[in-house]
């Protein structure tokens, strides 16, 4: 199961943390850089905890994280899940997954507080548009969303004017090419 988290850095709420704020969600293994701290660790770490989707609470002391960057591009990973980033003057994303999962994605903005509703709106619409699945977000027995018709765990985000999903394409049909 894939995980997804984002910042919206343009959030008048968020406040700005500094590197001390780094005690409390660091883990000893962390790895990472002065340049990408906090907001960079927080995110994957949320992602990370998405993709277990245990029905615990989201301790990021418990949560290592390796942040690596190579040449343009800034990526993470957590044991044997791999992760990237999207990074916009706007936005943090971090999406994770493991290896053997296909995983499709989309980040959105929305101007009104009402992206949890909007995002399984948008994932509905995107279902049926790619895949003609017609189908709705429902949750699982734990309370968890996953795609009803396929039984299939999806992840979710949003935060201020943003929002996103990312699941595993893998056990969804592909729309038939028309010639």
């Amino acid at each position: 199961m894939p995980g997804i988290d984002l910042i919206d850095l343009k959030d008048p709420l968020l406040r700005k943390r500094e590197n001390n704020a780094l005690r409390l969600i660091t883990n000893e293994q962390d790895i990472f850089d002065d340049d990408h701290g906090f907001w960079y660790l927080w995110t994957a770490k949320e992602a990370v905890f998405k993709q277990f989707r245990e029905l615990t609470n989201f301790d990021p002391k418990e949560i290592p994280i390796k942040i690596i960057k190579k040449d343009d591009k800034i990526t993470f990973e957590s044991n044997d899940i791999q992760g990237f980033y999207i990074i916009t003057d706007d936005v943090i994303v971090a999406i994770c997954h493991t290896p053997e999962e296909e995983i499709e994605f989309e980040t959105m903005k929305c101007e009104d507080f009402h992206q949890s509703q909007k995002i399984r709106l948008k994932l509905q619409e995107h279902l049926s548009e790619k895949y003609d699945l017609k189908t709705e977000v429902v949750s699982d027995g734990d309370g968890l969303p996953i795609i009803k018709a396929t039984g299939q765990a999806i992840s979710f985000t949003h935060h201020y004017h943003h929002m996103g999903f990312v699941f595993d394409k893998s056990s969804i049909s592909k729309k038939p090419q028309s010639h």
